[in-house]
């Protein structure tokens, strides 16, 4: 079948765990995807982004981009590149957009996830790109343009006090929040503001607040000298319970609070 040719794969990767910034001058058109945790991105000589939770960006041959998250921080980033004449196309017809210079918030993170891992699932099953493996990235390429699109309509009078108040929780989350008055300063209902901040940020208010809490936890757990105690940690990252902080911790992280220090101090 010859519908699908004009495309190759180059390089591909899932990043379950990453830390620090990277520098990377763009060699081919490539979706970079972080599923979780903090992003700071830029490109060229524009100022930096931060973003936190699923959202993805495109790579462009000729641009440089500096994207990653702070070294005491953790995130999952995943990407896939390609090249060939079927992404001339892309552009030309709309669905590889070439503004990029903030990342688009992803709505449905885990089927977008698991679409990028079934490509690579099936791309290293063959030397040549099976057709599937091009339909799954052309869908991944609408998904990103209909984000795109929707970030464009996202009520401006919200945009401000939600990004606000991120920004709030990614420093102090062990404080209390009440999304509810949250919700009420934007004028809307505590359902709508759900899904205003998840497509603002590629998640919901509460799981993002669990989140910043875990991030502020694996920090703890990093911190040099005298080690805090499990128990002192939870509190201080504002989920008392230890049983309950530590299975967080691992459903997130894939490893124990214990096997995370050990691993990466």
């Amino acid at each position: 079948m010859k519908y699908f040719d004009g495309l190759q794969f180059t390089i591909w990767n899932d990043h379950p765990v990453m830390h620090g910034l990277h520098n990377n001058n763009a060699l081919y058109y490539g979706i970079q995807y972080n599923h979780t945790g903090p992003l700071i991105y830029s490109i060229d000589d524009s100022p930096p982004v931060k973003v936190n939770g699923a959202h993805v960006f495109l790579t462009i041959p000729g641009h440089h981009y500096r994207y990653g998250c702070e070294a005491h921080e953790t995130r999952r980033h995943t990407f896939i590149c390609c090249t060939g004449e079927r992404i001339q196309r892309y552009i030309e017809g709309g669905l590889f957009p070439l503004d990029t210079r903030t990342p688009i918030p992803v709505s449905d993170p885990e089927r977008f996830l698991q679409t990028m891992l079934e490509i690579m699932s099936l791309l290293r099953q063959s030397p040549i790109p099976p057709p599937r493996a091009v339909l799954l990235y052309e869908d991944l390429l609408l998904r990103i343009t209909e984000s795109g699109e929707a970030k464009q309509s996202f009520p401006s009078y919200c945009r401000e006090k939600i990004l606000d108040l991120a920004e709030r929780i990614r420093l102090e989350p062990e404080k209390n929040y009440d999304f509810s008055q949250a919700a009420k300063e934007c004028s809307v209902t505590l359902i709508h503001y759900r899904r205003l901040f998840k497509q603002l940020l590629g998640v919901p208010p509460q799981h993002f607040l669990i989140h910043c809490r875990l991030q502020k936890g694996a920090t703890l757990l990093l911190v040099p000298g005298e080690p805090l105690t499990m128990a002192e940690i939870a509190e201080l990252s504002g989920i008392p319970d230890q049983n309950y902080f530590s299975r967080l911790f691992k459903s997130h992280f894939h490893v124990s609070p214990l096997t995370y220090r050990r691993e990466f101090q």
